[in-house]
């Protein structure tokens, strides 16, 4: 799959499946599976469940491991985009379309002082109390076209051409599956190829905590970004895009969207429970739901209010496991409710992570609840951050991985 992604680990992955190899057979559930890179590495010798609360990475693990086909497009389906597309398009140029025009006419030119000013007054709508009623009227009034990152995402994370770009494929994918033109594989499929196409032309460092600034420095940078076409970004990574294993195998897998200790509690009720629990919770202060909401907006579509300069949305998810008050009640509730599905537990944390003392606190809390308890692995590593909060790109840490049977 042809994202990133904060805390992944792909340089230590065939550690962890190693750990994960020496478990009981039958199903593995990751309980934070990100990009799922550890569950592919997992696949498919086994069938994997995976979750995550935030509506990204869920999407991409239901499309990645339990799709019935591949991407697919046809001759009709390209028209359908096509034609639907122009079609929201044109009704965004009659009331934006000067916008527009004047953002191709400063790319042009390259003068940072009114691209500057440009962009602070696209902000400013968009963070006002105009913009607002857009956004409540577009919600209510089928109608009307989507506009809903014209309206709350230009000028900071995209151009306005690009915004309206993103409002019309979403419009036109929803056309074609309420046609029945195609399938919710098939529009799972395109969505998340339209998730990948604003990695590429967005105006930040590799996620959304917020937009960069325009600087005299990067103004190429941010005029090569602005003039990337949102379609043909589309269009690429959907080749990039393809379910994983066999059908036969990808029939046995479930994806799970929710905090990770509910749905354990939720699994413990059911007669199906995994044999594996693989646990990577966060291990800073830094809320994922900060840094991939934008992505979440998109999927759900719902015209939220927006706070802050990163124009989060104000519901965004908050994980326990985040938060110093209460990691070390999260932790516990994390190794009972694996304990209480009779799976094997396999926990990956840092040596410096939220929890104090990860060694001198895992350990004793297994210990409390599962007969067989180690420390299988330790390996030096780097974090990297995609530019997160801390300001530092990567940092050296000990990787701790925990095994309990």
């Amino acid at each position: 799959m042809p994202f990133t992604y904060m805390g992944t680990k792909k340089q230590i992955v065939s550690d962890v499946a190693d750990v994960i190899a020496r478990a009981r057979k039958g199903p593995f559930l990751d309980l934070f599976a990100g990009i799922s890179t550890v569950a592919t590495a997992v696949a498919p010798a086994r069938p994997v469940w995976c979750n995550d609360a935030e509506r990204f990475a869920y999407d991409l693990a239901t499309a990645k491991f339990t799709s019935l086909t591949s991407p697919i497009i046809n001759s009709d389906v390209l028209g359908g985009i096509a034609e639907y597309q122009a079609q929201n398009r044109y009704s965004l140029l009659r009331s934006f379309g000067s916008w527009i025009l004047e953002e191709d006419e400063l790319l042009l030119t390259g003068k940072i002082r009114r691209i500057s000013e440009f962009n602070r007054r696209q902000i400013e709508f968009c963070t006002s109390r105009q913009a607002e009623r857009f956004r409540t009227k577009h919600k209510q009034d089928r109608r009307a076209p989507y506009a809903l990152f014209l309206l709350t995402h230009s000028g900071g994370y995209f151009g306005v051409r690009q915004a309206a770009d993103i409002d019309s494929l979403k419009f036109a994918f929803d056309k074609l599956l309420a046609e029945a033109r195609i399938d919710i594989d098939q529009h799972r499929w395109y969505m998340l190829a339209l998730c990948r196409a604003c990695f590429s032309v967005a105006n930040t460092t590799g996620h959304f905590a917020q937009y960069l600034e325009v600087k005299t420095a990067s103004l190429n940078r941010f005029r090569l970004r602005r003039r990337r076409d949102v379609f043909a970004e589309w269009a690429a990574a959907l080749k990039e895009l393809r379910p994983y294993g066999s059908p036969d195998w990808r029939s046995q897998n479930r994806t799970f969207r929710s905090d990770a200790n509910v749905l354990l509690q939720q699994l413990g009720r059911e007669s199906s429970v995994p044999a594996v629990v693989y646990a990577d919770p966060p291990y800073t202060g830094d809320q994922y739901s900060r840094y991939y909401h934008l992505l979440d907006t998109l999927l759900t579509y719902d015209y939220p209010k927006i706070e802050g300069k990163g124009q989060y949305r104000p519901e965004r998810f908050v994980s326990e496991f985040s938060l110093k008050s209460k990691v070390v009640q999260a932790f516990e509730k994390l190794v009972a409710n694996a304990a209480h599905l009779g799976a094997d537990l396999i926990i990956n944390y840092p040596e410096n992570g939220l929890l104090p003392g990860t060694k001198e606190s895992i350990l004793p809390l297994l210990r409390k609840y599962f007969r067989q308890v180690e420390l299988a692995k330790v390996i030096d590593h780097e974090h990297s951050s995609l530019g997160a909060s801390k300001g530092v790109e990567r940092s050296a840490v000990r990787e701790m991985i925990f095994y309990a049977g």
